[in-house]
C-alpha cells in the first residue's frame, strides 16, 4: 500500500529547501531582513506557509481536532503570506500578499508569488527580490559566512508536534538595490544598498500557538562578522521558558553561556513599553518602537550587551 508523505523530513537541496508541509495546522517560513551601514536604511521580509500565531488558523484547527471527520483540515500552503517592508529613515513601507507560494527549490524561478520571490544561485548566494507595484522594491543578494551544516535547534514544547529552527545564514553580507516611493514632501528614492542582514527557515508539525503563551525571536548585530541571536518560549502550562540565546561569529554559531539564562519577559503588551526585557545579566533590551503588528509583532529596541559601552540596535518579533 502506497503511502503520501505530509512533509519531507530531510530535503535533499539545503538548509532553504521546502519541507514540502501538508500537515493539517503545520507551517513554514523563511524571514530575511538587512539594514544598510548607516542603520537608516532598512528591508524585512517574510515568506510564510501556515499561521501558527493567528487566529484564523489556530480556529479552524481546532475545530478540526475535535470533529475531523465534519470539519476540513487548514493546510499550511491555503493560509500562506508574504510581508515585506522598507524603513527609509522615518518612512515606513509596507505590503502583504496572501497568495499561496509556489516553492521551486535551486536556481530557479525560486520560492514566492507574484513579484515577491527569493531564489539560491549557483555560487550559493540568496536573491531577494521585492516589488510592491506601488514604487518600493528591492533587489537584494544576501552572502554568507557559510555555516556548514546550519545549525538546527528542535525547540522545546509540550505539545508533541516538532518546532524546528534552522539557522541557515545568521550572518550575511547584503549588497543591493532599495527603491522607495514617492510620499508626501519626500520624492521617491534609489539608492545603493550595502549592509550586513539575517535570514533563517523555521518548519513545525503543527500551530506552536497553541502551547506557546509567548514567543519571542530577536537578533542583534555587534560587528560585521558578529551577531547576537536569540528566542524565547513561554509554554502555557506553567513549565519552565524554552530560551535560546546564541553568539554567531563568522562561521561559528555558540550558545553564549552554558546554562540557559532566566529571562525577564512581560506577559502583557504594555508592559513591553515600560520594563525592559532581560536575559539574565547579559542582555537588556528597552526604548521598543514598533515596526509593524498583525498576529505578531515586529519590533525594534536598544540592544545594552555586557562588556559593550553603546548600545546596538535589535530586531525583534514578539507573538502574544
Amino acid at each position: 500500500m502506497h503511502t503520501i508523505p505530509l512533509w519531507l523530513r530531510a530535503p535533499r537541496t539545503g538548509a532553504d529547501a521546502c519541507h514540502r508541509m501538508r500537515v493539517p495546522g503545520g507551517y513554514e517560513s523563511w524571514w530575511f531582513d538587512a539594514e544598510d551601514q548607516s542603520g537608516q536604511t532598512r528591508v524585512i521580509a517574510n515568506f510564510s506557509m501556515g499561521a501558527p500565531f493567528a487566529r484564523t488558523y489556530l480556529k479552524p484547527y481546532r475545530r478540526y481536532r475535535l470533529r475531523p471527520t465534519a470539519n476540513l483540515p487548514p493546510l499550511p500552503r491555503e493560509h500562506s503570506q508574504i510581508e515585506f517592508e522598507v524603513i527609509d529613515g522615518k518612512r515606513r513601507f509596507f505590503s502583504s500578499t496572501t497568495t499561496p507560494l509556489d516553492v521551486l527549490d535551486g536556481a530557479d524561478d525560486g520560492t514566492g508569488a507574484g513579484a515577491f520571490r527569493f531564489r539560491q544561485l549557483p555560487d550559493e548566494t540568496i536573491q531577494l527580490e521585492m516589488d510592491d507595484g506601488t514604487g518600493n522594491s528591492a533587489n537584494l543578494i544576501f552572502r554568507t559566512h557559510v555555516i556548514s551544516p546550519p545549525r538546527v535547534i528542535d525547540l522545546k514544547t509540550s505539545d508533541g508536534f516538532l518546532h524546528r529552527w534552522i539557522l541557515s545564514r545568521p550572518m550575511c553580507e547584503v549588497t543591493g538595490e532599495v527603491r522607495t516611493a514617492a510620499n508626501g514632501p519626500n520624492p521617491a528614492r534609489v539608492h545603493t544598498f550595502s549592509g550586513r542582514g539575517y535570514h533563517d527557515h523555521r518548519v513545525g508539525t503543527g500551530p506552536l500557538g497553541l502551547s506557546a503563551k509567548r514567543w519571542l525571536w530577536g537578533r542583534v548585530f555587534i560587528e560585521d562578522d558578529r551577531a547576537i541571536v536569540f528566542q524565547l518560549i513561554r509554554p502555557r502550562d506553567g513549565r519552565v521558558d524554552d530560551v535560546q540565546l546564541l553568539h554567531v561569529a563568522g562561521h561559528e554559531v555558540e550558545p553564549v553561556s552554558a546554562e540557559a539564562p532566566q529571562v525577564s519577559f512581560g506577559d502583557r503588551v504594555r508592559t513591553w513599553f515600560v520594563q525592559p526585557i532581560s536575559f539574565g545579566e547579559f542582555l537588556r533590551l528597552d526604548r521598543p518602537r514598533m515596526l509593524h503588528y498583525g498576529a505578531a509583532y515586529w519590533m525594534a529596541f536598544d540592544a545594552h550587551i555586557t562588556g559593550r559601552k553603546d548600545p546596538a540596535q535589535a530586531l525583534c518579533i514578539i507573538a502574544p
